[in-house]
């Protein structure tokens, strides 16, 4: 052998020169590609870029399945005695592995932001005196119109802080972020061989300031609370605008359930559906005071928060929705402003596409964006097209929704769209159509992203406890239309009763290290349903006493969603908080650790093997490889890095399942170590988590340190 670019090139698609009797023969993966006469072709010069083997007269196309289809490498090995004689030179230049701003391009970005902010700042003409007046008054009458929900959605938030069980992508999120600062930009630290991301820099950049410079959990999670009080907050003033004249109770209820259960179902994450939210709801609010009053100023809040949405992550498209939904009071309104309305909305849009260009070229240039797009594309589960949307709703369970929580999340945005297609139209309620309208659009916009994750539905969920709030109020005020208000609410009694029966059949948990000594089938069970149903047919009996004065309507309908989101909240945080009590770790206890201040290092401590496993992990010399659904639960690990282009080798790697070991799979920039090194297992713990030790050397090989230049 004269070259190989891996330790095991046929198998991972490497590349591979060896000498057999009077040729060199060359091949790539299995495949041969090439033989040349040897030694009458010396010297020869064999180049390997942009995908072709490139030899003396003739270029050969390669098709090795890999980044831009050029070979696998994980070192540099020859069978030839490089002691004696002349060696072979061999060249490696790595990919393009980081960006960054030239002076002139920074002084152009910062000068077109300043331009795109001072378009807008005109178009909306903002008056200082009157924004400050209503700045105070929105804060006084924010605070005057609290009351219970306010406590209740602050409250179980405060508690999901502590015992919310993580997300599969937390990890892999955490581990991006802290890279930020070896590579300049977000990248795909464990898959598609660690390219940058081609969305989101600059709210990642904001982000990775906090979530990157920590290694506890609770304190990663902070601007995601923050994010769902303010997504809270906008909820609140949406639908006290949508619903003309004050809530009912059971509105208001409704509207706090919904809202927890899409914050206890996706919202407790570091994954971007949180503030994506946040500024869906932003452009819903726009689109709202746009629908009551119509004007330029809350277009010139909707676009930008669109861009930003769009720009900060693939999901972010559904901030579109609003806009969509409100086409036809923007068209009215152009239709009788004229061509003085439309100038102005054509300059608002060129200047939303500007923002949009900025934002995605931040540190980079769009030639830069479009080639990470482009190779992102080429992943498993990033270039699903449009047509298998269906792909999100059937694998829902098998792909992470299989909770009672998450299952009643997707229930909800799906019910307020049937509640709004089958209205009645010519009933005047008072209650606009833009909520339930811009979560069907949403709900359609989903189709064109790229990956069909079912954590999506995250960024839909504040809206769309919007939307089921005004439909529940839309219900209430039917009631006087004849013969409409029985068909509507015994079809809605009858959807609520069959969601709950499907939601207590929810067939897994969180993850497999959610719960340690308890099941979820312990507090979802036929006892639990019982009681909930019980507790269902007594509210609706108060509701049926309490006759026209209260509305039968708002007693069963509005209050039956209410309690059943409440219920399924409620149960999910007692099982989780029970379960941490009587167990040795777990998430919750590992935050409060992190809160009193005291170090730990987790799951390390459950661990079984090797006695000083604890130890090695917590040593900073001895970087340590996590695996996604793990990578949270080790807070004193110190994560390999990736530096120039080359990665750091890790001391030890902590996985949960060695049949998915994310090291084998042919993408990942650190796929080399289990090519090249020998793993030997250590210790083990809960829930198939196993700690792998790296072998300092390569089996059967002499190391010969190379030049770096």
């Amino acid at each position: 052998m004269v070259l190989a670019t891996a330790r095991r090139a046929q198998t991972a698609g490497a590349l591979r020169i060896v000498r057999v009797n009077d040729a060199l023969r060359i091949s790539v993966g299995a495949s041969e590609i090439a033989e040349v006469p040897w030694p009458e072709s010396c010297p020869l010069r064999v180049e390997v870029a942009d995908g072709e083997l490139r030899l003396p007269g003739r270029a050969v196309r390669l098709r090795t399945g890999a980044l831009e289809n050029m070979p696998i490498l994980t070192g540099l090995f020859t069978g030839l005695d490089i002691r004696a004689g002349e060696p072979p030179q061999v060249v490696v230049r790595t990919r393009d592995y980081a960006t960054s701003w030239t002076a002139r391009q920074f002084v152009a970005g910062g000068l077109a932001v300043a331009l795109v902010c001072a378009v807008l700042i005109l178009l909306a003409r903002p008056r200082r005196r009157r924004l400050l007046a209503s700045l105070r008054r929105g804060i006084r009458s924010a605070w005057a119109a609290r009351d219970r929900t306010d406590a209740a959605v602050v409250g179980v938030l405060l508690v999901w802080w502590i015992v919310a069980p993580t997300l599969f992508d937390d990890g892999w999120l955490w581990v991006q972020l802290r890279a930020f600062d070896d590579l300049g930009k977000p990248d795909f630290y464990y898959d598609m061989w660690g390219v940058g991301l081609p969305l989101g820099y600059w709210i990642e950049w904001l982000r990775h300031w906090v979530i990157g410079s920590t290694s506890d959990l609770v304190f990663m999670r902070l601007p995601t609370v923050l994010a769902l009080l303010g997504s809270w907050m906008l909820c609140r003033w949406c639908l006290h605008r949508v619903v003309s004249g004050p809530a009912l109770a059971s509105v208001r209820w409704t509207l706090a359930g919904a809202f927890l259960v899409g914050a206890t179902a996706w919202g407790m994450t570091i994954r971007l559906e949180p503030f994506v939210s946040v500024l869906v709801l932003v452009s819903l609010a726009a689109m709202i005071s746009f629908a009551l009053a119509p004007r330029l100023a809350p277009l010139t809040i909707a676009v930008p928060a669109t861009v930003l949405a769009a720009t900060a992550h693939p999901v972010g498209l559904v901030a579109a929705a609003p806009l969509l939904a409100g086409t036809p009071k923007i068209a009215g309104w152009l239709r009788r402003g004229g061509r003085r309305h439309l100038l102005a909305f054509g300059a608002l849009l060129l200047a939303g596409l500007a923002l949009a260009l900025v934002l995605s070229a931040l540190d980079a240039d769009l030639a830069t964006r479009l080639a990470d797009a482009r190779v992102a594309r080429e992943g498993d589960f990033h270039a699903e097209p449009w047509w298998h949307e269906y792909v999100r709703y059937t694998n829902f369970d098998a792909w992470g929704g299989g909770t009672a929580i998450r299952r009643l999340s997707l229930a909800l945005l799906l019910l307020s769209v049937v509640a709004w297609l089958s209205r009645r139209r010519a009933a005047a309620t008072g209650v606009l159509v833009l909520p339930a309208r811009s979560v069907a659009v949403a709900l359609v916009l989903l189709a064109f992203v790229p990956s069909k994750w079912p954590w999506h539905f995250g960024a839909l969920a504040a809206m769309g406890a919007v939307a089921a709030a005004a439909e529940v109020a839309r219900l209430v005020r039917e009631r006087e239309e004849p013969g409409w208000q029985t068909i509507r609410p015994l079809f809605a009694l009858a959807a609520i009763g069959v969601v709950t029966f499907w939601l207590w059949r929810a067939p897994s948990g969180w993850g497999r290290l959610d719960l340690q000594e308890t099941s979820w089938r312990s507090g979802f069970s036929l006892l639990s349903f019982l009681l909930l149903t019980s507790i269902l047919v007594m509210a609706a009996v108060v509701s049926v006493r309490a006759g026209r004065e209260h509305g039968v309507l708002e007693g069963i309908v509005g209050r039956s969603i209410a309690i059943v989101s409440f219920a399924v909240v409620g149960l999910t945080a007692v099982i989780l908080i029970r379960d941490a009590a009587v167990t040795a770790w777990s998430p919750a206890r590992q935050n409060l650790e992190a809160l009193a201040g005291r170090s730990s290092c987790g799951l390390a401590h459950q661990l079984r093997g090797e006695r000083n496993v604890s130890r090695l992990l917590a040593d900073p010399e001895t970087p340590t490889y996590l695996e996604p659904p793990v990578a949270l639960y080790f807070p004193c690990a110190t994560t390999p890095t990736i530096d120039g282009g080359l990665v750091e080798v890790p001391g030890l790697v902590v996985v949960q399942s060695r049949r998915r070991l994310l090291l084998d799979k042919r993408g990942n920039p650190f796929a080399a170590v289990s090519d090249l090194y020998r793993l030997r297992g250590i210790a083990h713990g809960p829930g198939g988590v196993e700690v792998l030790s790296v072998a300092d050397g390569i089996p059967g090989f002499v190391r010969v340190d190379a030049d770096r230049q």
